[in-house]
């Protein structure tokens, strides 16, 4: 495969995570994998579609890549904590938020990431923050004022959790 054919391949590799298919993106960032092992992005692309195809060891793998690889990327962080949460493994995964939460992530994919490790491992403070910054980012996507209103609720904010 040649640079410019593996450049199209990443592209379409990252069109297929942006639009949930999980499989498609993991084995197009499979393929890119022998070319280009150390790319944070593939590795990213491979442990993020392993992760929701439900393979943890190959996911960790992958997303403990690119984390090492480029650890100033939020998002890379925020998918490993969400790995670790998947997986029951609540220190680490909190561990990993609030790194990623430190970063200060400007996305809602990201934050909504970080909202469900915070809820699952019962840190709701931190996951109504992120949860509004998330609704902020994308105030019509229905599910993050969903989560932000639980996330109120269970810190006691009920008033907050009917206006979200």
């Amino acid at each position: 495969m040649s640079e410019a054919e593996a450049k199209v391949v990443y592209g379409r590799a990252i069109q297929a995570l942006n639009h949930q298919r999980w499989s498609e993106a993991r084995q197009l960032g499979a393929s890119l994998l022998p070319r280009w092992a150390g790319h944070a992005g593939v590795n990213f692309v491979v442990g993020v579609g392993a992760h929701w195809m439900g393979d943890h060891r190959v996911a960790h793998q992958h997303l403990r890549e690119a984390v090492r690889l480029n650890p100033g990327r939020a998002d890379y962080l925020a998918q490993l904590a969400l790995l670790f949460a998947t997986m029951r493994l609540y220190p680490q995964a909190l561990h990993a938020a609030a790194r990623a939460k430190e970063m200060g992530p400007n996305d809602a994919l990201s934050l909504d990431a970080l909202g469900m490790v915070f809820t699952q491992a019962n840190a709701h403070e931190h996951a109504e923050e992120v949860y509004m910054q998330a609704s902020a980012l994308a105030p019509d996507v229905a599910s993050l004022h969903f989560n932000l209103a639980t996330a109120r609720m269970f810190v006691g904010k009920l008033e907050l959790a009917g206006a979200s």
